[in-house]
């Protein structure tokens, strides 16, 4: 008889043993879950996020660290008696009720509630009643898809006892760490990793099929991508009420920003204010600042879902987008984080390509406002050139802003209104001998569009004469993205615009942009200046012919899971 019993304790310690072993991350939630704890008076932790970001686990790990702490542990999981069970399931008030007879007289218990979404028709009573009936140091963890209720949040018996912590995805670090946890060989990793976004039901998924792949050699790399893609839409998004609501999503998430002007101009037929709406209320949705948000592994899966079951749906929705954004947002970007949308958005439709991505920053903000020159502010745009690139770029500023001022657009922080950065944009027709002398690097230009085609009489080319940025000529940023706005904008759409240069100073950061860009690089500029210089002829290259260039590999060019990679020996230490 004693054998029976034995195996039952050691296939629970088998089961256990591999979970905390893989738990990655959730530092800032553990560390604030200890904190409470330390108090010794009620305390109530709000954990919230999407579907698969690691709630249960997360909440799996609490009663670990309760349980070494000697605290007695109650954990609620509505739903999660097997369907066939051969004893009827007490209701969830009724294992509460249990609970709070159990806890009755221990000091500091621990009460955790899962999945709370599925007890809001309890959720009045809780927090009127049940919870106040817990010893007065007990700890509550509550784990869902939305954070309390107003009425929680505005009840002043709970004032001061609420923490609220929303799961975001988890670091690269992180994501690393539990790929490798879960045995996925180095060579899956990056592809694994790109694909999941640090959502951590995304990576468990792809890990234990992509290990199981490199095991057993099957199912093939298409099919394991298949079976990914379609856990993570099943666990993520699961149904939506008709096609044009699934549309409405496959949408938001290939766009950066999604709003009602967007979803009326891909999807029209009026009801673009309703669609906006269901998305909003969709816990996988993030309100941002510009809008409506898909983030992470469901945007990708979304995305793969779609070129995989209808393509020309797929690329009649990518260049809809692209449409709305190069056109019309594109021309009313004048805000300096209107720019900077519009940049994310365009890194996001072209994301595939390799390249603009790398030129765009993802994140972070600048409080900045766009601003016309004023004679006062003279010197300071001088002294920023001469400290920022030397004094010939002081010198130039100078001349041009005696010459041109209206050419010069400013950005100044809004509360301090202290300079941030500035460009100029000359247009130019047939520039006066004293210009081309006073500056060299607008003559070297000059000589390169006499030997192109002749001007047409209404033409003028353009240069982005001065591109000072103090703090960012290193990398990108905000800041550069709005530089890039701002030229696009002027690609694009400036009447008459023939041709058109940008002068650089760091030319190997912005080189492999350019080419991408269909930019050339002067054979002669660096001879009297340390500048790179690039340009691009719009006679011969139009606008129209230039923005899809790069359409067929925006649409097709492979981003799949289980790529591999080669990995060298230090990659892996």
């Amino acid at each position: 008889m004693s054998a029976p019993a034995a195996a039952p304790a050691s296939r629970a310690s088998w089961a256990e043993r591999p979970v905390a072993a893989r738990f990655v991350g959730r530092a800032g939630e553990r560390a604030a879950f200890r904190d409470l704890l330390g108090q010794a008076r009620p305390a109530l932790l709000f954990v919230r996020g999407p579907a698969g970001i690691g709630k249960s686990a997360l909440l799996h790990q609490l009663a670990q660290d309760a349980t070494a702490e000697g605290r007695q542990v109650r954990h609620l999981r509505p739903g999660n008696r097997p369907a066939r069970h051969p004893h009827p399931s007490p209701s969830p008030r009724e294992r509460l009720e249990r609970f709070a007879e159990e806890l009755a007289g221990a000091a500091g218990p621990v009460l955790l509630l899962d999945a709370f979404e599925e007890l809001a028709d309890l959720e009045p009573w809780l927090r009127d009643d049940y919870l106040t009936r817990l010893p007065g140091d007990t700890v509550v963890v509550v784990a869902g898809r939305s954070g309390p209720s107003a009425a929680w949040l505005t009840d002043p018996a709970w004032s001061g006892a609420i923490v609220i912590r929303h799961l975001e995805a988890l670091t690269p670090a992180e994501s690393a760490a539990l790929l490798e946890a879960r045995g996925v060989e180095p060579g899956l990793r990056a592809s694994i990793a790109g694909f999941a976004a640090g959502h951590p039901f995304a990576l468990s998924l792809a890990a234990e099929v992509g290990r199981s792949r490199s095991a057993t050699g099957q199912p093939s790399r298409r099919e394991a991508a298949r079976q990914v893609v379609d856990g993570v839409l099943a666990r993520l998004a699961g149904d939506v009420p008709s096609d044009l609501h699934r549309w409405a999503l496959h949408v938001c998430a290939h766009a950066r920003h999604t709003t009602e002007d967007l979803l009326a101009a891909v999807l029209p037929g009026g009801r673009a204010a309703e669609l906006f709406d269901w998305l909003r209320a969709q816990p996988y949705v993030e309100t941002a600042a510009r809008g409506l948000e898909v983030g992470g592994a469901l945007r990708e899966a979304l995305d793969h879902h779609l070129r995989w079951r209808d393509p020309a749906g797929y690329e009649r929705m990518h260049r809809a987008i692209r449409h709305h954004v190069l056109d019309e947002l594109l021309r009313g970007a004048r805000d300096p984080q209107a720019s900077v949308a519009v940049m994310r958005t365009v890194s996001r439709l072209r994301r595939r390509g390799g390249v603009l991505a790398r030129y765009v920053s993802q994140v972070g903000e600048e409080d900045v406002r766009a601003c016309p020159v004023t004679p006062a502010a003279h010197d300071e745009l001088v002294a920023m050139a001469r400290e920022s690139q030397g004094e010939a770029a002081a010198g130039s500023v100078r001349f041009w802003l005696e010459r041109r001022p209206e050419a010069f657009t400013l950005l100044r922080s809004r509360g301090s209104g202290r300079l941030r950065a500035f460009m100029s944009w000359l247009a130019l027709r047939r520039p006066e001998r004293e210009e081309l002398d006073a500056d060299p690097v607008v003559g070297e230009i000059w000589r390169d569009v006499s030997r192109r085609t002749p001007l047409p009489p209404e033409g003028h080319v353009g240069i982005a004469r001065h591109l000072i940025c103090p703090a960012y000529e290193a990398k990108p940023s905000p800041i550069t993205d709005v530089f890039q706005a701002w030229m696009l904008r002027r690609w694009l759409h400036e009447p008459g615009l023939a041709a058109s240069y940008l002068i650089v100073a760091n030319g190997p950061l912005w080189r492999p942009l350019m080419e991408y860009l269909g930019h050339d690089e002067l054979t002669r500029a660096g001879a009297g200046h340390p500048y790179a210089i690039f340009g691009h002829d719009w006679l011969a290259d139009p606008p129209e012919v230039w923005r899809d260039h790069h359409l067929d590999e925006e649409l097709w060019a492979e981003r799949d899971l289980f790529l591999r990679q080669e990995v060298s020996r230090a990659g892996q230490e």
